[in-house]
């Protein structure tokens, strides 16, 4: 069920920033939406999961930093920033794992997806941001000069 409510989200914040977003609002959801993708290809088969530290969705959240990191350092949107930043959070979980092997499953696994959900209500806010400056752009050109 819980994977049911993250891919609608997903979805959602897509078509939104797809729709309503400027190049860096429907990158940053690209790259949720790709990685998303990767990284559950990415995993080991069930009962094995989460037991070591998942390499394939490893690689997969060091590319993510990588794109989120450069998205962010090639615009002036600041939400970017916040998105590299949970991104790096994220990835951080594998070397927890690392240095605990003993960690639980659930404890690895929370450690990785609990930061998607931050990561898309910065998408969301960073959208909606960009919707209000460009509403407000258009209202204050279509007014007469006094």
């Amino acid at each position: 069920m819980r994977v049911l409510f993250f891919n609608a989200l997903l979805l959602g914040v897509v078509v939104y920033a797809l729709g309503c977003g400027r190049r860096p609002e429907k990158a940053g959801a690209l790259i949720m939406l790709v990685g998303a993708v990767l990284t559950r290809l990415a995993w080991t088969a069930m009962p094995e999961r989460f037991v070591h530290v998942e390499t394939g969705a490893l690689a997969v959240d060091v590319l993510a930093f990588a794109a989120f990191f450069t998205l962010a350092v090639r615009t002036d949107r600041n939400w970017t920033l916040w998105l590299a930043a949970f991104q790096l959070v994220a990835t951080l979980g594998h070397l927890a794992k690392a240095t605990d092997p003993g960690m639980i499953q659930t404890g690895y696994a929370f450690l990785l997806a609990a930061w998607s959900y931050p990561m898309l209500l910065t998408i969301i806010l960073g959208t909606r941001t960009q919707q209000k400056k460009r509403r407000a752009a258009a209202l204050a050109a279509s007014r007469p000069e006094s």
